[in-house]
C-alpha cells in the first residue's frame, strides 16, 4: 500500500501510542547553565539531546546499582553497558 501522507487517523494513532506507551519527563535547567555546562557535552557527543539524557540515566543506574537498562529506541545510537562505564563526559 503506498504512503498516503500523514492524516488525521495516523495522527490519532500516534497520539494514542504516545499516551499509552511513553512517559514524558519535563526538565528545567537555567538557560545559562545549560549553555555553559550541558550543551557543549551534548554537541561533542554527536547525540540528540534526548538520546544523551537517556544514556546518562542508563549510565547512572548502571554505576549505582549494577543494572543494565535500555531506554533507547532502535533509531538511537546506543552504547552497550561495558562501553557506557568508560564514557567520559
Amino acid at each position: 500500500m503506498p504512503y498516503n501522507g500523514y492524516n488525521e487517523s495516523r495522527k490519532n494513532s500516534t497520539l494514542k501510542y504516545m499516551k499509552d506507551k511513553m512517559k514524558i519527563i519535563n526538565l528545567r535547567i537555567p538557560k545559562e547553565k545549560y549553555a555553559q555546562d550541558v550543551e557543549p557535552y551534548i554537541e561533542r557527543s554527536g547525540l540528540k539531546m534526548t538520546t544523551f539524557i537517556k544514556k546518562a540515566i542508563q549510565e547512572k543506574i548502571y554505576r549505582d546499582y549494577g543494572v543494565s537498562i535500555s531506554l533507547t529506541d532502535a533509531d538511537d545510537t546506543s552504547v552497550d553497558s561495558e562501553d557506557s562505564q568508560n564514557t567520559e563526559v
